[in-house]
């Protein structure tokens, strides 16, 4: 079973909300058949709740919502903007950890560098494959702490991960 443990998604949008080259989010349908087409089983879908970098913010309850439409092929995981409740560093985020675990949630994404790492796209991918020798030697290191991602983000998106780019 192949599970892919980064992908974004989103209910349509009006037709006008994309980045400014046109792309956008794949809606529930398009993501499954996205997948199909690479053979991935299951897949980890991101929420995006931090407005840098993104045309559109999906929440939590969002990623709920598509993941009811395919319980059983896809996982949802919360992302928590660290500005919320009060905007400090200080900040107990505990109670909305506590009530998106208790809706379901399977862990959290996006926000957490160096605890664990996927290899998709332009980040994880793009690092182990600049250097081959670096590359090979990382993955052995890391190993138990890195994952099978596609960052599937993008309608249209060409795939590119270490699953179909390295031996």
């Amino acid at each position: 079973m192949l599970i892919d443990i980064h992908v974004h998604c989103a209910e349509k949008r009006h037709p006008k909300l994309t980045r400014p080259n046109g792309s956008h989010y794949p809606d529930p349908e398009t993501l499954m058949c996205m997948m199909d087409a690479a053979g991935i089983d299951k897949a980890v879908v991101m929420s995006t709740v931090s407005p840098e970098c993104r045309y559109t913010v999906v929440t939590p309850e969002e990623v709920f919502d598509i993941v009811s439409q395919y319980p059983d092929r896809l996982i949802p995981f919360c992302s928590i903007d660290p500005r919320y409740l009060t905007n400090d560093p200080k900040a107990d985020l505990s109670n909305l950890l506590d009530a998106y675990k208790e809706m379901g949630c399977k862990g959290v994404g996006e926000v957490i560098p160096n605890l664990l790492g996927d290899l998709s796209a332009g980040s994880g991918f793009g690092a182990i494959s600049r250097d081959p020798e670096f590359g090979d030697a990382s993955l052995e290191e890391s190993q138990d702490r890195l994952f099978f991602g596609t960052d599937i983000a993008n309608v249209p998106q060409e795939l590119q991960s270490s699953a179909t780019s390295r031996p």
